[in-house]
């Protein structure tokens, strides 16, 4: 028996499709570019201009399993995607009934569905990128990796938020809103909501006809098999798909892209994405509250929150390209080295003042230089017994200690306990002093200024020792 590829292939050789369209061949097989329930998905171009590629979904039936609003289905998508640019172009349509054999063969295109034929429906439209790929063992990743930046999922979000409050408008449910049915198109720069397979017309604001997808569909679908719902379970679908997106493309409460049963759990909050600014989140959360009456009212006031949002990260963003980075010991003289004038400087308001932290560094380098001054003077003019019987181990150490700690390429412990073992050395050899006490303290309590400053104060005076005399 012939599958429906040949079987589309055959009712194209009997002129059957779009005139003017062929289907694409590969091996001598049509090419597939996806399937989901009765819907194939083909590629197809124009005769005339074959470097002009389409997309032509393919739906079958039989006379038992034909959709009651087939028609109205159609309707809603023709009608939507020419109001919105965030919605698939239907170019065409047509309903067709393949007459089969027994063995699969083609028989005849009849005008009316009997018991020897099918009906297939067939839909000409643009052919676009879908936002997700999976490959042979089943992963599945996004089809670029600018879709795994905030403010790109920001875009989408918004985008496919305006289609489904276009839906919403006019009195309509899409119901199976999903990562699969989001396309990018390349040509627009845009992202678009595809197959309206599922679409439906509200009755009084509300639908009951039981269609979700797991994971996506709403808990009001899932769970209560014969309650109605309303464009809420929408709202919900469309927060799964932004909230996988966000989340490294695992769903809440799971390690991959499989739901994890707790989600329909009754009071199921959806945990918040830790790199996801929290006012995201709660947007989020809200969209996909277990309980529809905790839910957005509507799309326009997510695109109203939305918006705040994606101005503040747009400000943080020109916030952060305009703070210019330096190294530690980067001055302006090194910036005009660079080639930038001193007129220039004077005008880059850009340029921080000093921190607390250039303060320190600055003061820790005075404190090195004091230090190392000091022994050579003492040496010089013979005051080195004074200061190596029991300055110079502690105010060496202290001062490595502070400066190397503030610079974290010391482990201070390690330095502490070299402190430690001066101190327990000259209070041993020399005696006990009270001085001993001040550095211990300013060591266990971490404060390297102070101990830092000690040892430079020490230093100056033994410099004025050295220099002056008693």
């Amino acid at each position: 028996m012939l599958d429906d590829g040949q079987l589309l292939l055959q009712i194209q050789n009997a002129g059957g499709l779009f005139s003017g369209y062929e289907l694409c061949l590969e091996n001598g097989e049509p090419v597939l570019l996806g399937s989901g329930g009765q819907s194939k998905v083909y590629e197809v171009r124009e005769t005339e201009r074959p470097h002009r590629s389409f997309a032509l979904k393919a739906t079958f039936f039989t006379a038992e399993k034909r959709p009651k609003r087939l028609d109205e289905t159609y309707a809603i998508w023709q009608n939507l995607c020419h109001q919105s640019e965030h919605i698939i172009r239907i170019i065409a349509r047509k309903v067709i009934c393949p007459k089969v054999s027994d063995q699969g063969e083609l028989i005849a295109l009849e005008d009316k569905i009997s018991e020897r034929s099918s009906e297939v429906e067939l839909l000409l439209m643009e052919k676009l990128i879908p936002i997700i790929d999976t490959d042979r063992f089943h992963r599945i990743s996004v089809f670029h990796d600018r879709l795994k930046q905030i403010d790109e999922i920001i875009t989408l979000f918004e985008q496919i938020g305006q289609a489904v409050s276009l839906i919403h408008k006019t009195y309509s449910l899409h119901r199976d809103i999903k990562l699969e049915n989001i396309f990018y198109d390349t040509v627009h720069n845009c992202y678009k909501l595809g197959d309206f397979g599922a679409a439906r017309r509200l009755v009084i604001d509300q639908a009951s006809t039981v269609i979700y997808s797991d994971g996506y569909g709403a808990p009001e679908i899932k769970g209560m098999m014969e309650e109605v719902y309303s464009a809420k379970a929408d709202i919900y679908s469309l927060g799964v798909s932004v909230y996988l997106l966000l989340n490294d493309l695992k769903f809440p409460a799971s390690e991959g892209y499989i739901y994890n049963p707790r989600q329909y759990e009754a009071g199921f909050v959806f945990p918040p994405i830790q790199k996801v600014p929290g006012k995201l989140n709660r947007i989020l959360q809200k969209m996909c509250a277990y309980n529809p009456g905790y839910r957005y009212e509507s799309m326009e006031q997510i695109l109203s929150d939305l918006s705040v949002i994606k101005g503040e990260i747009q400000t943080e963003k020109k916030e952060e390209e305009q703070i210019p980075e330096y190294s530690d010991f980067e001055t302006q003289t090194y910036k005009e080295e660079k080639g930038t004038t001193k007129q220039d400087a004077a005008q880059d308001v850009s340029v921080p003042l000093p921190t607390r932290r250039d303060f320190q560094i600055l003061f820790r380098i005075v404190q090195v230089f004091f230090t190392i001054l000091t022994v050579v003077l003492c040496i010089v003019f013979g005051r080195a017994q004074l200061y190596q019987d029991q300055m110079l181990p502690i105010a060496l150490a202290l001062t490595g200690f502070g400066y190397a700690a503030i610079r974290r390429k010391v482990k201070p412990v390690l330095l502490a306990l070299i402190f430690f073992a001066l101190l327990i050395l000259n209070i041993g050899v020399y005696g006990f002093s009270m001085i001993y006490i001040i550095l211990a303290v300013s060591v266990m309590a971490k404060t390297y200024s102070l101990c830092g400053g000690v040892s430079a104060g020490y230093g100056l005076w033994l410099l004025g020792i050295c220099v002056f005399g008693r």
